[in-house]
């Protein structure tokens, strides 16, 4: 979901603000689609994160929201489960991905989660960033192989994944 810092400030016209809730709305309704043999959901998302070390993907396996725009401020139910699983997707798709045990993210992270599941805590998520910001910047094929490596593992679970 894309996501905008000017959602939880005034200045959008009402009629703007009621398109993107219906849209909003829409995306929202379709993550409560329940899947046959699908035991239970598990959320991940790429994530805006202020990095402290500049590298072109990392992964986080824990997590705090900043706060910014009005958006939570605090840990995120980072999935204990799966972290590890997701952690080594990358050396096994021949993509290095850094790690970090107490990941920040802004609002571009957790205001899709309000937004979408009501709260920023509930879903369980692993935050995987992907550096487009400053160098070092990771070329599309590592990307697609890193993104393809986490499907495959993904693949492997019986669970509803967004």
């Amino acid at each position: 979901m894309s996501h905008s810092p000017l959602l939880n400030l005034p200045g959008p016209s009402r009629d703007l603000l009621d398109d993107i809730d219906g849209a909003i709305g829409q995306a929202r309704n379709s993550s409560r689609i329940t899947i046959p043999n699908s035991s239970s959901s598990f959320r991940r998302i790429t994530t805006t994160v202020l990095l402290q070390v500049d590298a072109a993907f990392c992964i986080g396996t824990s997590a705090n929201g900043v706060g910014d725009y009005g958006t939570h401020a605090g840990p995120l139910n980072v999935s204990a489960r799966h972290r590890g699983g997701l952690r080594g997707s990358g050396p096994r798709s021949g993509v290095d991905a850094a790690v970090s045990a107490s990941m920040d993210v802004d609002h571009g992270t957790v205001q899709p989660l309000e937004k979408l599941f009501g709260d920023a805590i509930s879903p369980p998520v692993v935050p995987i960033f992907i550096n487009a910001i400053a160098a070092p910047l990771g070329p599309l094929r590592r990307c697609r192989a890193l993104g393809t490596a986490v499907g495959n593992y993904l693949a492997t679970l019986d669970k509803r994944v967004w």
